[in-house]
C-alpha cells in the first residue's frame, strides 16, 4: 500500500477515534482487534463497510454527503436546504467510491483546520 493512502487512511481513522496498535503490517494477528487496527490495515480507500460510517459520522456533524456516479460534494446543511452551493469538499473520480474517500479526505482536513 502506498504512503499517501496509509496517511489519508489514518487522518480518517483518527477523525473516527480509532487507535492503533505496534503490529506493523500483520493484518491477521490474533491480538489485533477492529477496534485497534495496524494503519497498513485500514481499509476505508476500497470498502464501502468502513466508508460509510466516515459519511454518517460526516452527517451526523451537520453536513450533507452527496455521491453521484463519480463525483462527491460536502457542503453544510444549512447551505444544502438554502441551495446554496458553497462546498467544503468536492471531487470528481473515476469510481463513486474513489470520489468519496477524496472527498471526504479533503473534508477531514478542512475540518481539522477550521474546528481545532
Amino acid at each position: 500500500m502506498n504512503n499517501d493512502i496509509i496517511e489519508n487512511n489514518k487522518l480518517i481513522a483518527e477523525f473516527m477515534g480509532i487507535e492503533f496498535n505496534s503490529f506493523g503490517d500483520k493484518c491477521n494477528h490474533p491480538l489485533i482487534s477492529a477496534a485497534w487496527p495496524p494503519v497498513e490495515c485500514l481499509q476505508y480507500n476500497k470498502s464501502w463497510i468502513w466508508l460509510m460510517p466516515v459519511v454518517e459520522k460526516i452527517e451526523s456533524l451537520d453536513f450533507v454527503v452527496q455521491m453521484h456516479l463519480g463525483s462527491c460534494f460536502i457542503k453544510r446543511q444549512e447551505q444544502f436546504i438554502a441551495e446554496q452551493a458553497k462546498y467544503i469538499s468536492k471531487y470528481q473520480g473515476k469510481s463513486k467510491i474513489e470520489a468519496v474517500y477524496k472527498s471526504i479526505i479533503e473534508f477531514i482536513k478542512w475540518f481539522n483546520d477550521n474546528h481545532r
